[in-house]
């Protein structure tokens, strides 16, 4: 019994140290603060000078007061001209939300007087869980979802996301809020994971600054910089009123200056390396390879395989993840002889495998709750490793080791899935 305990507590050890190393090479950030639960109409709001309309400077999941995301980039102009400029001239695809789910009429195309140069991004069709706006007319306020979505990059793996909606006040020049922000597919919760909102903001700012019907370009302080990595600042563009227009990453090396090995520290490491076998290499080796495989499998079925939907793609795959990765832990601790190589090793290498991950889809911004989540996951399959081990589990009595750890990952599993965690 004493044993169990130690390995349980050498394993947790290990996956606080990888918790650790995500708060120091990322930034951990809440992603919805509480529901305010004053509603004078009056709150946050940004108005264009002159304008009695104005939208509240966060998003919300509901249709409340949660500071969800914040509103970082507003211009002066209809969402078909903002629209036709982020996707350009050319023949770039970009996605109109369901009419259902408009404020407005929908336009079949940008106007033909409209003299659109093109960007250097290309803006596709997306999808996106729902969020709410709040804007105020001057009387009354209402809650509106998203006039447009667009994105660049891939959705299984990393990604340029915005959301724009449209003022329903006829009678103003019409402005659009956007939100923007990077973010990641995680395939331990089946949702995506945001980066952060600066560097998304800045693509876009960067994208209107290449515009020629662009009048002026400046930034207003929103004082919503208590989710992600928002600065408070949001980007503001003014068009010309005659032409309407439109990660946790790799990190260089540090130096390690550590203490001179004694010859009881070499006994030690030549101990460990002793103990190393085959079987340590394949048990790492096929967890870290079915993390990144998932990774680029989603990829290429999103690039090559259209008749796919995302939500079919997630259900092929996430099984090797839920399922997979503890059947092939089981298949190489099993026959290993110590319990604690077999624990150190297996949550060794998903949090291994975490951090490739993210290294290779850039990710610098990482929600508290996703970096607890992630160390839960290591921490539970480390415990299955340490108890798959055959002198764990020849005793006639009922392994609680690995009862508790499989019962530990389904129910952080389960509970990102339902939004519990996370």
């Amino acid at each position: 019994m004493r044993r169990r305990y130690t390995i349980a507590a050498t394993v947790f050890a290990l996956a606080v140290v990888f918790g650790g190393v995500l708060v120091v090479f990322t930034t951990p950030t809440v992603q919805t603060l509480p529901a305010e639960t004053a509603d004078d109409g009056e709150r946050d709001l940004f108005r264009f000078e002159g304008d009695d309309s104005g939208v509240w400077t966060y998003l919300s999941p509901s249709q409340e007061f949660r500071k969800r995301s914040p509103i970082n980039v507003v211009v002066r102009g209809d969402a078909d001209t903002v629209v036709g400029a982020l996707r350009a001239s050319d023949e770039r695809t970009w996605n109109r939300t369901d009419d259902r789910q408009r404020h407005v009429e929908p336009t079949d195309s940008v106007p033909e007087d409209v003299n659109l140069t093109g960007t250097a991004i290309e803006w596709g069709e997306t999808t996106g869980t729902a969020r709410y706006a709040y804007v105020h007319g001057g009387e009354t306020g209402e809650w509106i979802r998203e006039t447009d979505q667009l994105h660049n990059g891939d959705y299984y793996g990393h990604r340029t996301h915005i959301r724009l909606y449209e003022s329903p006040v006829p009678d103003e020049e019409p402005w659009v809020a956007m939100q923007v922000h990077t973010e990641h597919f995680d395939w331990f919760t089946l949702r995506h994971s945001v980066d952060g909102v600066e560097e998304g903001q800045r693509q876009v700012e960067r994208e209107f600054l290449n515009e020629p019907p662009v009048e002026r370009i400046w930034r207003a302080h929103f004082d919503n910089d208590d989710p992600s990595d928002a600065d408070g600042w949001a980007t503001i563009v003014e068009l010309f009123v005659a032409l309407p227009a439109f990660g946790f990453g790799l990190v260089s090396a540090r130096e390690i200056w550590g203490r001179r090995l004694t010859s009881v520290d070499r006994a030690r490491v030549r101990a460990i390396v002793d103990r190393v076998t085959v079987r340590h290499g394949m048990l790492f080796g096929s967890i870290v390879a079915l993390v990144l495989g998932v990774r680029a499998a989603g990829i290429l079925l999103e690039w090559y395989v259209p008749a796919l939907s995302m939500h079919a793609i997630a259900a092929l795959l996430y099984p090797f993840i839920a399922v997979g990765i503890p059947i092939v832990t089981y298949a190489f601790a099993r026959k290993m002889t110590r319990r604690m190589d077999a624990a150190v090793t297996g949550a060794s290498g998903l949090a291994v495998a975490f951090l490739l991950d993210y290294g290779y889809l850039g990710v610098e911004v990482l929600p508290i709750e996703i970096v607890l989540q992630r160390v839960g996951v290591v921490l539970a399959l480390g415990l299955i490793a340490g108890g798959t081990v055959h002198r764990a589990t020849r005793d006639r009595h009922r392994n609680r080791l690995l009862a508790g750890a499989v019962l530990l990952w389904a129910g952080l599993l389960l509970g990102t899935l339902f939004q519990y965690i996370g």
